[in-house]
């Protein structure tokens, strides 16, 4: 996958196809991941951006096993002149508690860090699993504490996801 992407690249992009096909091909998995990591954050830097122009924004979290790992995926929903964006933000491992202060405070640090802990988050959503969308100590809740204006909306995705597995 990697090989391919930087023969794409190299389609659109005459410096990277001088630099690619040099004496030094760059793919050893250290510098392929290393690379992943810069145009990763290269994204959520643009992603961040255009965030703080709209003012504010949505969050959808998941929370999956991964390999002995529980991740929560952090998705965000806003809007710049009437167009609508959903952007993954990343993965945040949550192995160690999953319980509802624990899955907030992952979102809040994670927030902190991308730096957009300051704009208003207007609506969540998540799965059905009492930890998240709790009305008395659920995740859903605990977040409003921080973001009174965070409406729960209860993820569609995953009430289809239940009426497809249920009529099988």
């Amino acid at each position: 996958n990697y090989l391919e992407a930087c023969k794409l690249m190299c389609e659109h992009n005459p410096e990277f196809k001088q630099v690619f096909n040099g004496e030094i091909k760059y793919t050893s998995p250290l510098l392929q991941n290393e690379l992943i990591g810069i145009c990763a954050e290269n994204v959520r830097s643009m992603i961040v951006t255009e965030v703080t122009k709209a003012g504010s924004f949505s969050v959808r979290c998941v929370e999956a096993r991964c390999h002995k790992q529980e991740q929560m995926s952090l998705c965000i929903r806003y809007a710049n002149k009437f167009e609508v964006f959903e952007r993954f933000l990343g993965f945040i491992n949550v192995s160690e508690s999953q319980n509802a202060d624990s899955l907030v405070s992952a979102v809040l640090s994670y927030s902190k860090v991308l730096k957009i802990d300051d704009i208003p988050i207007i609506a969540q959503s998540y799965d059905g699993a009492n930890v998240m969308s709790g009305s008395k100590k659920g995740e859903q809740t605990l977040l409003r504490k921080h973001y009174p204006d965070a409406t729960y909306i209860h993820c569609m995705a995953q009430r289809l996801n239940l009426v497809v597995i249920n009529n099988m």
